[in-house]
């Protein structure tokens, strides 16, 4: 049972001056704004009310490694004039304990403060791959106490090295060596489970699979790092991933930034901390009756060459469909002539974790336009610059080559320059 904390302090609020400087237009468009609260007003009373609840500026983290988080939150006041004067945070290990006002973590008293962000968590030792729930109280304008926001959560991850277990590891090759490189393990999870959580530091970027579909709508993950002094890692929640049995993990590697094996404007093929791409991976497997599996990556793991042949962060992928390994990160996959993964030593870097908005899928954009240059090439214009993905079904004899390339003009001829 964690022992409450109550941070009781007294804080000033400080008077802001603002500078008005007035124009026909303004002066329109502030009678405008006044009417619109006018008459919002006199619908019926308003509340004031926090929303846009968020732990280290991210809403309900996954896997937060900070022993004082920040948490911040809106104000969602209609009012001419709204302001908060004070609030009051509170942490429970149970959300049950918040809607009954007992949190069993910490609360502060009541803090006059204007401030919505950077309000730094200073109550007990936060453990390790746990989940909190909080919210928060606010008094408005007129000093009146407002109904408690929502309730929110953050989880932490693994806050010290020395938690973790296994090693990071390869496929042993030399770093110029080109396939990226397939690892799969299978594994056993019992009835009952509970939480499974996943936390991964894959160097370049990586894919984790589990029982042949991947895990998360993340793209190019770990963000980019100095990588001998910071590497990121991600924690899934991966419950829903696995069934009762016999399980399957996969994990994809490639360069990133981290082996850029081609030259560079920016130096990178230079870079100190190049390497063979390598992976650490700490999977919990939390049961009903208290009992905790965990899955850890060692030499138990397999690993073979990939179909991607070739793989840079500038110059793209070369694939090779005919050695694709059909249901290599499904049960019952004959690994028999991979070899076993090596241990290999760790990047350097201080394992963090990865604290940022996740790149993702946004939408998807169709060709506005098709150009048959001739009888072999093809170009689609989609309308729009952006950063994305070709997906694409082609179809041809085996050993047909397709080149896909992205250009931003187009030549005389009509093809990308």
């Amino acid at each position: 049972m964690a022992i409450l904390k109550t941070d009781c302090f007294n804080s000033i609020i400080e008077d802001s001056k603002f500078l008005i400087v007035r124009t026909p237009k303004m002066i329109a468009l502030f009678f405008l704004f006044y009417s619109s609260i006018d008459s919002q007003s006199q619908q019926g009373p308003i509340i004031c009310k926090p929303v846009e609840l968020k732990c280290e500026y991210l809403k309900q983290p996954l896997g937060i490694d900070i022993a004082t988080p920040r948490f911040s939150w809106l104000l969602n006041d209609l009012r001419y004039g709204a302001i908060q004067t004070a609030y009051q945070v509170m942490v429970a290990s149970d959300s049950i304990l918040l809607l009954s006002n007992q949190p069993d973590v910490w609360i502060t008293c009541r803090v006059g403060s204007r401030s919505t962000n950077n309000i730094l968590y200073t109550g007990p030792t936060l453990q390790s791959r746990t989940k909190y729930y909080w919210r928060v109280v606010v008094w408005d304008k007129d000093n009146i106490q407002t109904p408690p926001s929502g309730i929110s959560s953050f989880e932490t991850g693994i806050f010290s090295l020395t938690e973790w277990k296994g090693y990071f590891i390869g496929d042993g090759k030399d770093l110029r060596y080109k396939p990226a490189p397939y690892f799969r393990k299978s594994l056993i999870v019992k009835n009952g489970l509970k939480k499974a959580r996943a936390y991964i530091c894959g160097l370049g970027y990586y894919e984790l699979r589990i029982n042949g579909a991947k895990v998360g709508d993340h793209f190019l993950d770990p963000g980019f790092t100095r990588f001998d002094k910071t590497a990121l890692y991600v924690t899934y929640d991966v419950t829903d991933n696995f069934k009762n049995a016999e399980n399957t993990l996969g994990v994809i590697l490639g360069n990133g930034f981290y082996n850029d094996q081609s030259s560079s404007e920016w130096y990178f093929d230079k870079s100190p901390w190049r390497g063979r791409p390598k992976f650490m991976l700490n999977l919990y497997l939390d049961y009903e009756d208290g009992t905790t599996d965990l899955i850890v990556s060692d030499e138990t793991w397999k690993t073979t060459a990939s179909p991607i042949q070739s793989n840079n962060i500038y110059s793209g992928e070369v694939i090779d469909a005919r050695l694709e390994k059909q249901d290599w990160d499904i049960n019952g996959y004959n690994d028999s002539e991979w070899a076993h993964a090596k241990n290999t030593s760790p990047p350097g870097g201080i394992l963090k974790a990865q604290k940022m908005p996740a790149i993702k899928l946004q939408e998807v954009i169709k060709p506005i336009a098709r150009n048959q240059i001739d009888s072999t090439t093809i170009v689609y214009d989609l309308g729009q610059n952006f950063a994305g993905i070709s997906h694409l079904r082609v179809k041809g004899n085996k050993g047909t080559v397709v080149y896909v390339r992205h250009g931003e003009r187009l030549d005389t001829l009509g093809r990308p320059k």
